[in-house]
């Protein structure tokens, strides 16, 4: 499966880490993976068989949140926990802030 498609087990480890959240904490859910409250019920929903069958299309379920900015500034980026922390929310703000420009 692997080799015919290489996005299957990416696919599968997002989907499931995703249902995991959506089951334990929904409101969590929305803001880590910026989907509707809509999405993260159906999610939760759904069997394992199901987000098997969606990990199995041949492209990526999911898109990364940064930018390349984003990317370039976490490599840049000191390695303590308080450090990072304040990067990550506030780079999260500036991306709502741009999506309500």
């Amino acid at each position: 499966m692997f080799i015919d498609n290489p996005f299957y087990q990416l696919n599968l480890c997002y989907l499931s880490t995703l249902k995991e959240m959506a089951l334990r904490e929904p409101k969590s859910a929305q803001f880590t993976f910026g989907l509707s409250a809509s999405l993260i019920n159906t999610i939760a929903k759904c069997s394992f068989p199901q987000l098997e069958q969606i990990a199995k299309k041949n492209t990526i379920c999911f898109k990364l949140s940064g930018s390349e900015q984003f990317f370039y500034k976490i490599l840049l980026q000191p390695d303590d926990d308080i450090s990072r922390l304040s990067f990550i929310v506030s780079e999260h703000t500036d991306n709502e802030q741009n999506e309500h420009e």
